[in-house]
């Protein structure tokens, strides 16, 4: 390589080196809506983190259980700051859902407010606290790990846990028929070994031999295969998500138990 081409590389390299570093600065200046609205409420910017906050709730299926709880939190707070008392306890309502034990940080919040807080909390324990046009959410806990341990007791126990009816009978027919035969070919494997044992020629040796070889194999790859079926429900019960019913909005009966309330479904994952 001569010098002018090793110069118009290390040029293209520092160019590419210096837009890497740019786009990195910048992410970590913007970050997600989350983080903005965590670093704004904490500076006591409130239009800036009630902004940041909603457009978080937007993507809310992609968010941890615990920032949900999170942004309620402080958009309950900055509404009742606000002097939006409906709207505050609606928001603290929608945290309570997923936390029935919220506590508010006294760092960042006046005991006004947690006095709300508890205000709430009574009203949702004595059944006269959500409204009929209030959301909330459902948690649906992870059915993987129970799945898993499932499958591995036999293949396709996990997927008929979630739902997958037609995948758990086929794993269930292709490991039942493994083990069958697995067990066959083992013993016709044996009684070929007895008789490759019990020979008294070399022919006779040599022939059994053989079939008391091919056996063998065949024994081996029906047990290899039998457990690779094992070792997929397994993995598959344990990494892929159930089928879920659709759309993610669903409802639940509300406290008077005549009327719905309509309800966010939130998979939690383990």
């Amino acid at each position: 390589m001569n010098s002018n081409a090793m110069q118009s590389f290390k040029k293209v390299i520092s160019t590419w080196a210096a837009l890497f570093v740019v786009t990195v600065a910048h992410a970590q200046e913007v970050g997600t809506p989350f983080e903005e609205m965590r670093t704004a409420f904490q500076q006591l910017n409130y239009i800036a983190a009630k902004s940041a906050g909603e457009r978080a709730l937007r993507d809310w299926r992609q968010l941890a259980p615990q920032n949900v709880i999170e942004i309620h939190q402080v958009l309950g707070i900055i509404a009742y700051s606000e002097g939006s008392f409906f709207e505050a306890k609606a928001q603290f309502e929608a945290a309570l859902s997923l936390e029935p034990n919220l506590r508010l940080d006294s760092l960042y919040v006046s005991p006004k407010i947690q006095q709300f807080l508890r205000e709430v909390k009574e009203n949702l324990a004595t059944n006269n606290g959500h409204n009929r046009e209030q959301m909330r959410y459902l948690v649906i806990p992870d059915p993987r790990p129970t799945a898993a341990l499932r499958s591995l007791l036999f293949p396709g126990l996990g997927q008929m846990q979630k739902q997958q009816h037609k995948k758990a009978r086929f794993m269930m027919i292709a490991a039942g028929a493994g083990l069958i035969a697995t067990g066959a070919l083992h013993l016709r494997r044996e009684a070929a070994r007895k008789n490759y044992l019990s020979a008294q020629t070399v022919s006779r040796a040599v022939s059994t031999y053989n079939r008391y070889n091919t056996l063998t194999r065949a024994r081996n790859g029906a047990s290899l295969l039998t457990a690779g079926i094992w070792l997929y429900s397994f993995f598959d019960a344990l990494t892929l998500m159930p089928n879920q019913p659709q759309p993610r909005v669903g409802f639940m009966p509300s406290a008077d138990g005549a009327s719905f309330l309509p309800a966010l479904s939130l998979q939690v994952s383990f």
